[in-house]
């Protein structure tokens, strides 16, 4: 069951992820309180986020298949780098997406 308590009105409601595709490419995955409308942004990506997005799965592909520790370690590095890197670039557009949803 995916059951949330809504932060705004403190009522219970089942979780329906929907997709919103905004300007510029932006592509916004979020839930939306059915009794009051608030909004929870669980993903937004754009062209850049999207192909570091790609880029990772390739990396930790490559993490999996290691064969020794070091090679393991380097590739677990470099994973958790681009991992940094894409929630540096996620988070602004998550709290953007969130503002504009709920004030709309």
């Amino acid at each position: 069951m995916n059951d949330v308590l809504c932060e705004k009105c403190q009522k219970h409601y089942a979780v329906e992820v929907r997709e919103k595709k905004e300007a510029k490419g932006i592509v916004i995955q979020f839930f939306s309180c059915p009794n009051c409308g608030n909004a929870n942004v669980v993903f937004a990506t754009n062209k850049i986020i999207r192909q570091k997005l790609r880029e990772l799965r390739k990396v930790r592909t490559f993490y999996e298949q290691a064969t020794t520790h070091r090679s393991a370690q380097r590739r677990f590095e470099k994973y958790t780098k681009l991992n940094e890197s894409v929630k540096r670039l996620m988070l602004p557009l998550i709290d953007e997406a969130k503002q504009r949803l709920n004030n709309s």
